[in-house]
């Protein structure tokens, strides 16, 4: 991806949109995002728990400030 804002958005099932979120990106700065949930299905108005793991080109962790 280019350096500048990207807009990353969340789509359900039936392709309705769900969350939106914009992201910086630098590309001086690898930072691979890994993301899991605790489900593979949910029900409009379940809890979700997300868990996030950022690692760098070599998969070492790295810190990150990021916002939700």
């Amino acid at each position: 991806m280019p350096i500048g804002i990207a807009t990353f958005t969340l789509f359900d099932g039936d392709g309705i949109e769900s969350s939106e979120r914009l992201a910086f990106i630098n590309r001086d700065k690898t930072l691979r995002i890994g993301l899991t949930t605790d489900r593979k299905e949910y029900m409009p108005g379940d809890k979700v728990e997300v868990k996030l793991k950022t690692t760098d080109q070599s998969g070492s962790p790295v810190r990150a400030n990021l916002s939700y």
